[in-house]
């Protein structure tokens, strides 16, 4: 259905996208995660409102250039997406049903999402809301959906309505694709995460939790250089290239990446051990740092320093680690 081949969007020189090779077949439920920046830069790409500065994008077989003929085959929810509030529920199914000569059923559609038909949209919730503008989609019945931060500030009815409706949608062998800043809501709503950087394209390592430490000890076989992080009932396993830096907190270890926070079971000497080979610092007591991810030693006073990450973040220095820095970069 959609596949990116070698694709890069620039921004000012730098590259904001990088997709080699990445293919999102029919029948599958996707998340693709990355920062925000990211996100939005993909959704201009699809939608044809930003071009991409190298590669190619081909949608059902046609390529990037084609994309307004394939309209009719691919739906979004975007969350600047206007509805007409003075109308009721039904009104805006009918519209769109109207507009895209569809022969699906408005009422189906109403009771799969639970929305009132008499309803004005001015009266309901933001989560109610949300649900008609999937409405929409349902009734332009795409072969593609693509969905913009999908459950953000809604309820949990309308989050388990989703769920449904995607894997109703998947057995009619159509897409979802959900794009969005939110690592756990892209997990908890998708059957498999990539994330997207300038670097690249990578899948999301996730597997369902029967037990927290029978999962730690897959961890611990030698050949799986892989670091565990829970979030709900997934276990998440992490690259350590993907990883900015880890901060204890409250004795837990946590791991920040791509400005996100995950929780390791992992000590913080644990870690230090497993990722010294991995080109990673204990600078602090309560820091452990990634140094391909350092973009500058800051000197705040004599006996103070931090060093700067390459998104901006600052992480302490211990006066004491200074030297052997120093000896691990090769300075003297």
């Amino acid at each position: 259905m959609l596949t990116f081949s070698n694709v890069e969007k620039h921004d000012r020189d730098q590259p904001l996208i990088r997709a080699e090779n990445l293919t999102i077949n029919k029948g599958r439920i996707i998340g693709i995660h990355g920062l925000p920046d990211t996100c939005h830069a993909l959704l201009h790409i699809i939608l044809g409102k930003s071009e991409i500065s190298k590669g190619e994008m081909v949608l059902f077989g046609e390529s990037y250039g084609s994309r307004l003929k394939l309209s009719t085959r691919i739906g979004f929810l975007l969350r600047e997406d206007g509805l007409y509030e003075r109308l009721t529920v039904k009104e805006n199914l009918a519209f769109t049903k109207g507009l895209y000569q569809s022969e699906v059923s408005l009422t189906d559609v109403m009771e799969q999402l639970r929305l009132p038909s008499k309803e004005k949209l001015k009266n309901l919730s933001p989560s109610a809301i949300q649900r008609v503008k999937l409405g929409r989609l349902l009734v332009q019945n795409p072969d593609l959906f693509i969905l913009e931060e999908p459950d953000q500030n809604v309820d949990l009815e309308t989050r388990t309505i989703f769920s449904d409706i995607f894997l109703k949608l998947k057995a009619l062998e159509k897409s979802v694709v959900i794009i969005t800043s939110n690592l756990e809501s892209a997990v908890s709503m998708t059957e498999e995460v990539y994330r997207m950087t300038q670097s690249g394209v990578t899948l999301v390592n996730m597997q369902e939790e029967e037990t927290f430490e029978e999962a730690e000890k897959q961890v611990e076989l030698p050949r799986l250089n892989k670091i565990p992080a829970k979030l709900d009932d997934k276990l998440l396993l992490f690259d350590p290239a993907e990883i900015e830096f880890i901060e204890s907190i409250d004795s837990q270890a946590h791991l920040f990446i791509s400005g996100e926070r995950f929780i390791c079971s992992f000590t913080l000497a644990e870690l230090e051990e497993r990722l010294e080979t991995f080109g990673f610092f204990r600078c602090h007591r309560s820091y452990i740092v990634n140094l391909q991810k350092v973009r500058e030693i800051i000197t705040w006073t004599r006996n103070s320093y931090s060093l700067q990450m390459e998104n901006k973040k600052e992480v302490p220095l211990s006066k004491s680690k200074m030297a052997e820095l120093k000896e691990r970069l090769g300075m003297h």
